[in-house]
């Protein structure tokens, strides 16, 4: 049972929490993250997940999310504490915004959104551009919005020159309420 699992509070040097494929749908709030300090990777993709905890945000150490492939609506605005984070791999939910703490995580290098069902992102974003980008690492730099239906006349390009939206809608954004 994985709330007994959770509950154990020998997770002070995991590093590592891969829960991936074990068809998860509940919130997890009975999973203290506060125990986990030195959690650097954490998996919850291909579950069915409509939500995520509030007190993710006190993993400090947090460098890698995966919540891929999961039934997920919102991410919590609390998402923008976990400055460590530099992988975020949000891509196949249902996501239609993205809150506007996503500015604050400066030292993300990857972030992927694809397939969601996003509109327009927050100015915030362009806060964290360019990412940290290494051009020796073709793994890093890597900002993911495919097929979403996001128009192509809003959206970063106040921060962005080039950016490849592909699989987008054509739509105008002039009816969207600014993020």
């Amino acid at each position: 049972d994985l709330k007994d699992f959770v509950s154990c509070d020998q997770f002070t040097s995991l590093i590592k929490l891969d829960l991936s494929f074990n068809s998860l749908t509940s919130k997890l709030e009975s999973i203290n993250f506060g125990d986990m300090v030195n959690l650097e990777i954490l998996d919850l993709s291909n579950n069915f997940l409509e939500s995520l905890p509030i007190n993710m945000a006190s993993l400090n150490s947090l460098k890698e999310l995966r919540i891929q492939n999961n039934a997920l609506l919102i991410l919590p605005e609390e998402i923008g504490s976990i400055n460590s984070l530099v992988i975020l791999k949000a891509n196949d939910n249902a996501f239609q915004n993205i809150p506007t703490s996503i500015g604050d995580l400066i030292n993300l290098e990857q972030l992927n959104f694809a397939n969601n069902e996003l509109r327009t992102f927050p100015n915030s974003l362009c806060n964290i551009f360019p990412f940290n980008m290494d051009s020796n690492n073709p793994e890093t730099g890597i900002f993911n919005i495919g097929n979403n239906n996001i128009c192509s006349d809003c959206c970063l390009e106040n921060c962005i020159e080039d950016i490849c939206i592909l699989g987008n809608s054509d739509e105008t954004c002039s009816d969207l309420p600014s993020s």
